[in-house]
């Protein structure tokens, strides 16, 4: 796993993790009835599903472009 994928990957695992927490703690310290808190959970997991969606789309398209761009030099370098 090369250094950009590795951020990429920490970045993701950081992020569930925060959400994870907050969620918890947002629980534990502002208890309300079951129905709302499991739909304010729900809510928040669809948010954040799909934010995490849009990282990763945007992810995709960055490793692609450093993967041509790799091959534009490698190219360039081995023609030389």
């Amino acid at each position: 796993m090369d250094t950009e994928s590795r951020t990429i990957f920490l970045a993701g695992i950081s992020f569930l993790t925060g959400l994870i927490l907050g969620l918890g703690t947002g629980i534990l310290l502002a208890p309300q009835a079951g129905t709302n808190t499991r739909k304010r959970i729900g809510e928040a997991m669809e948010d954040s599903s799909q934010q995490l969606g849009k990282w990763m789309v945007d992810a995709k398209e960055r490793v692609q472009d450093l993967t041509e761009e790799g091959k534009k030099l490698a190219s360039r370098v081995t023609s030389k």
